[in-house]
């Protein structure tokens, strides 16, 4: 790996062909997949689509923080989960872009998504890092493009754009191995401050791989190569943490409390199999399928693990590695000194297969292993409990190996070759979900909105929707939850449940016991509709003396509006 590193400059800068090459391929697969419709600000029907909750959960996040005062933490938001409080961080919402538009909120549109923009940017960007990253690799025009294509036709990014948008942002993990793959140099560790404060603000997930791979680093340069004293270690350590807090805080990170709303469980759910890299599971359940042209029926993992755990390569670079495994095979004796500036890198790709595949360890439909976790175990897979996603680094250095060690070995005419079919592989395996992604992304979208004349004009006299009792995942259990939420944010209401990645929730289920015990006792605000989700406690509630106004079944709620 000497080699590659000293192929690269000594101070990392955007050169002009990563800009122009690199991004420019990112935005043109971008167009040919995405189009241009979701682009436009105003086109939000894509995003609220009933059988696409974390999307929903993500721009009514964004809906309720632009209404919002100014207040600190910047990202925290009042009236979603009212009388608690939660953040952008935990609508998943992408912070970084949240608060940067809730800047312009006054000049914005009543209708305005910023998501389409932040797909573009991230497939610009993925682009710009893929090039940076062959370029350390080889001096070929031909085989820049190709590695770069390689990275832009990854399933495990197109899979996270029909649900969770923040999670496209994979090129943070490329931006962090390319710096890993740098030599050392005195601005370095200010490019990493960078990143790291970057990742914190799109997504944890992203920015628990990139601090990895950023620690695997300073193992490199402290240890291996030297080039970073221990005591320049400590200072680069506290000030990251110091400065990673601050933006933490300032996001919304710390709006719930730390022992309960950090742990969700659910760890050897959201796992990897270990079929996952090779066959195609089923993936987002939003446009489920189509992965492989070849693969005509996917096969079926657990229902969770077909879309945290998704990780399949694609034909193309599945015959790319099989072709660079066979000749370290046949040139193992070569394959040490390859490694030798990989083995921090190397130790913590074993270390994220280990924890994507959980303590459950799967093959097919057939459980391996199964072994307990210690207790301080638990409280890292409570937080990162979709372990699935961990394989993603590893992912991506897989790639970057085979391209490696195939260009160590071939001459240019041979790789270009290899390359070539490689990627008309990747290309005809994948073509069926480029098709079906094309179709979702630009058909037209209806959005349903509460349109009766009581909803037309409740916006003017009510000032929160309050549902009775407490549900955890109301998105699943309520009929239609999506359309009151985004009416709520849309209006400038208040509303006492949501959809959130994390919440504290025995303080939900403390205010909202306290919210029904005071109904039961007669006593309805006045500026507050509310729907009871119950039959047996809404018989209860519409013969209160003290209720008067409007009283009638939605389905199988009951609707109170006091005065109304």
């Amino acid at each position: 790996m000497e080699s590659v590193e000293k192929s690269m400059p000594g101070i990392i800068r955007v050169s002009h062909p990563a800009i122009y090459f690199g991004g420019l391929l990112g935005l043109t697969f971008f167009f040919l997949v995405f189009g241009v419709s979701i682009l436009e600000p105003q086109n939000i029907g894509w995003l609220l689509q009933q059988n696409n909750q974390d999307s929903i959960q993500h721009f009514v996040g964004w809906e309720f923080f632009r209404n919002e005062p100014w207040d600190f933490p910047l990202g925290i938001i009042h009236h979603y989960g009212t009388p608690l409080s939660t953040s952008v961080v935990y609508t998943d919402s992408i912070p970084i872009f949240a608060i940067l538009f809730k800047c312009l909120s006054p000049w914005l549109p009543v209708h305005f998504q910023y998501f389409g923009f932040w797909y573009a940017l991230c497939y610009f960007l993925q682009g710009m890092f893929g090039w940076l990253i062959s370029e350390s690799i080889s001096d070929n025009f031909f085989l820049k493009i190709m590695i770069t294509c390689f990275f832009l036709f990854s399933p495990i990014m197109l899979n996270r754009t029909l649900e969770h948008q923040a999670l496209v942002a994979q090129w943070v993990l490329l931006a962090g191995i390319f710096l890993y793959l740098q030599p050392y140099h005195q601005r370095t560790p200010y490019y990493w401050l960078l990143l790291n404060v970057i990742t914190v603000l799109i997504h944890a997930y992203l920015a628990g791989m990139v601090l990895l791979i950023w620690c695997a680093f300073l193992v490199k340069n402290i240890w291996i190569e030297r080039h970073i004293t221990k005591t320049s270690a400590l200072i680069q350590i506290i000030m990251n943490v110091v400065i990673l807090l601050f933006a933490g805080w300032l996001a919304g990170y710390f709006v719930i409390s730390l022992s309960q709303g950090i742990t969700a469980g659910g760890y050897s759910l959201d796992s990897m199999n270990l079929l996952a890299p090779f066959i195609p599971g089923t993936g987002s359940p939003v446009a489920p399928g189509n992965w492989s042209l070849f693969f005509t029926k996917p096969f079926y993992f657990s229902i969770a693990q077909e879309d945290e755990g998704f990780n399949y390569f694609g034909l193309g670079m599945l015959f790319l590695m099989a072709v660079s495994i066979c000749f370290l095979i046949r040139r193992g004796s070569n394959i040490a000194a390859i490694h030798s500036g990989w083995r921090p890198l190397s130790v913590l790709c074993i270390l994220l297969f280990i924890y994507a595949l959980s303590n459950v360890i799967t093959l097919g439909t057939t459980s391996l292993i199964h072994y307990s976790l210690p207790a301080a175990a638990l409280m890292i897979t409570d937080i990162f409990r979709a372990s699935g996603r961990f394989f993603w680094p590893v992912y991506y250095i897989i790639m970057i190996s085979s391209f490696y060690f195939l260009h160590k070995i071939l001459g240019k005419t041979a790789l270009v070759i290899l390359f070539s079919l490689a990627l008309i592989l990747q290309l005809t395996d994948l073509s069926a979900k480029f098709r079906q992604l094309n179709q979702h992304f630009h058909k037209p979208y209806m959005i349903n909105e509460l349109n009766s004349a009581f909803w037309q004009e409740a916006a003017d006299r009510y000032k929160k929707i309050v549902f009775l009792p407490y549900m955890k995942y109301p998105h699943k259990k309520i009929a239609h939850f999506q359309q009151y939420i985004h009416y709520a944010a849309l209006h400038h209401m208040a509303v006492n449940l949501g959809y959130f990645a994390r919440e504290d929730t025995s303080k939900f289920v403390e205010t909202n016991r306290k919210l029904l015990a005071h109904t039961m006792q007669g006593k309805f605000d006045t500026d507050t509709i509310y729907i009871i989700l119950k039959p047996q406690i809404a018989a209860m509630l519409v013969n209160k003396a003290s209720v008067s106004g409007r009283k009638e079944r939605i389905g199988n709620y009951i609707l109170i509006a006091p005065n109304g």
